[in-house]
């Protein structure tokens, strides 16, 4: 993989526009955390190739630490939890935003689709 990074990661505009959306996106969910904290959070858990393929600068050492403490935590947290007797399902979620109806995958995205046009739910 490291080879395969090496040789194809590179810096492109597009890649970076849609990284900084999905930064953005991450500022919505719960809890409500400011967005220049999940902004240093996320990027303290990418890679150093990740983080020059979008031209991000790298955070600062005590950033990274706390961000995989943090990350360590939770799943120590997570694990000491009981199972869950049913599944957790997006209907479960209010504060997740999505498609209350369903979407049609063929009018996703940016680019118009010539399709069947399956139907999720």
């Amino acid at each position: 993989m490291d080879d395969y990074e090496a040789e194809h990661f590179a810096r492109d505009a597009g890649s970076r526009r849609v990284a900084d959306a999905t930064l953005a996106l991450l500022t919505t969910f719960r809890p409500r955390v400011p967005a220049r904290v999940m902004d240093a959070f996320s990027r303290a858990l990418m890679e150093d190739p990740l983080l020059d393929a979008f031209g991000y600068h790298k955070p600062h050492r005590i950033v990274i630490a706390l961000a995989r403490a943090g990350v360590k935590a939770h799943g120590l947290i997570e694990r000491a939890r009981p199972a869950r007797r049913s599944p957790v399902t997006i209907e479960d979620l209010p504060w997740i935003r999505s498609y209350p109806h369903g979407f049609d995958i063929d009018q996703l995205g940016t680019v118009a689709s010539r399709g069947g046009g399956s139907r999720y739910r």
